[in-house]
């Protein structure tokens, strides 16, 4: 049981030192799937969460080296789905499913081997979908504009593989999920 326990101890400290190149760099993609909490649907009425904020990013990296080395530039898109219900008595059994598809910006900077930090931009179009069990009532939610501002930071336990968190305003408020990387 040592021999095992020191083998994977081994193999997790070369996986942590066997690349020291930047993470993110031009010709490289990153596609990013996380779960999160946030993104307030409709604010007249209050909502139970049904389903957490569930987002797909795929970015790719247009410019790198900016200010100094580390410093790059990203562009692409960016899917998110939630669904709620309503908590208050005189909404009860509507259900919404709100889908934002939107474009993404980041600037990447790279402080630490392995550690992508980032700060960046989401602008879209919210969609919603209102789904009603019971008597139909008037309420209507219609597609709106729809941003988000963050910060977040990715860390790559092997090349190609990481995980990442975010923080921000707008879309969602906190991000935890799985990175992939590839390219350059």
């Amino acid at each position: 049981m040592k021999k095992i326990l020191l083998l994977t101890l081994v193999a997790m400290c070369m996986a942590l030192v066997s690349r020291a190149a930047d993470v993110f760099e031009e010709e490289t993609w990153l596609l990013t799937g996380t779960v999160g909490r946030g993104m307030l649907v409709y604010d007249k009425i209050d909502y139970d969460g049904a389903v957490p904020l569930i987002s797909l990013t795929g970015e790719y990296c247009v410019v790198s080296d900016v200010f100094s080395k580390g410093g790059a530039v990203g562009v692409g898109a960016y899917f998110g789905y939630t669904s709620y219900g309503a908590k208050q008595p005189e909404y009860e059994g509507y259900l919404l499913d709100d889908f934002v598809v939107g474009a993404r910006g980041t600037f990447h900077f790279q402080f630490v081997n392995r550690l992508d930090t980032y700060a960046g931009c989401v602008l879209g179009a919210r969609i919603p979908f209102v789904r009603y069990d019971g008597d139909s009532k008037e309420f209507d939610e219609k597609a709106r504009f729809a941003a988000s501002a963050f910060l977040g930071a990715s860390y790559f336990f092997f090349e190609n593989f990481g995980l990442c968190a975010e923080v921000g305003y707008g879309i969602a408020y906190a991000n935890v999920g799985i990175v992939l990387r590839w390219g350059n």
